[in-house]
């Protein structure tokens, strides 16, 4: 009998808000295999005492004296951590080049803490980063202690007992989404357009123990969140 292959997780620590009580509760209760840790948020990892793999970014934001304690480790061999640093002056944010390095680590799914916060445009621009990991089939999450963000572009089943919180929000991703039917949920709908501009997809609850999502064309940003 063929052994199921294990699911393989990178976890990226970027430069937003992190709530290190959430974020040990989730490493307590599942495992990741590799740990990117972006610029500023070694802070946060140093404090956790969290083994991490990778340490990227332009380093801007990361204490000077943190810095170079890590990489008098690495030069030392006491850690086993790769070290990319980067001009502040280019074209791709931090986060962008962590998603890349966790794509090429082949990993099957990405969980994101620490991209969301004070900074509306830097959490924006992690949503839309989440683009790449969708259009090769790896599931791409933000999570902080009162959401969980990722996009679908598919038909898919949600399971109440594994929802992050008690309020299901989705909406139109980069432009309509046609043909929408919602089974399971407090809101139902059938057959209808979710309009780009529109909130119609705000603030809906899964009353069944499972519900169904399908669409015709399109892609919805999905939030399961928690007051």
């Amino acid at each position: 009998m063929e052994q199921k292959k294990e699911k393989k997780t990178c976890l990226i620590l970027t430069g937003g808000t992190v709530n290190k009580a959430c974020l040990q509760s989730y490493l307590e209760q599942n495992r990741v295999e590799t740990i990117v840790c972006v610029d500023g948020a070694l802070e946060v990892a140093d404090a956790m005492k969290l083994d991490i793999d990778y340490l990227v970014g332009d380093f801007d934001t990361v204490p000077k004296r943190l810095l170079e304690q890590y990489k008098q480790a690495v030069r030392k061999k006491e850690k086993q951590i790769v070290i990319r640093e980067f001009n502040p002056v280019k074209d791709a944010t931090d986060t962008q080049i962590a998603i890349q390095i966790a794509m090429e680590e082949k990993t099957d799914e990405i969980l994101i803490f620490g991209a969301t916060g004070t900074r509306i445009d830097h959490m924006l621009a992690n949503i839309h980063l989440l683009v790449k990991p969708l259009s090769l089939g790896i599931p791409a999450y933000i999570l902080d202690e009162y959401n969980k963000i990722y996009l679908i572009n598919k038909n898919t089943m949600i399971r109440k007992a594994e929802l992050y919180g008690p309020y299901f929000s989705l909406l139109p991703f980069g432009g309509d989404v046609t043909g929408v039917t919602l089974r399971g949920f407090k809101y139902n709908v059938s057959q209808t357009d979710f309009k780009k501009g529109d909130s119609l997809g705000v603030s809906n609850e899964l009353l069944e123990e499972e519900g169904f999502i399908s669409f015709q064309t399109g892609t919805f940003a999905v939030f399961e969140s928690k007051d």
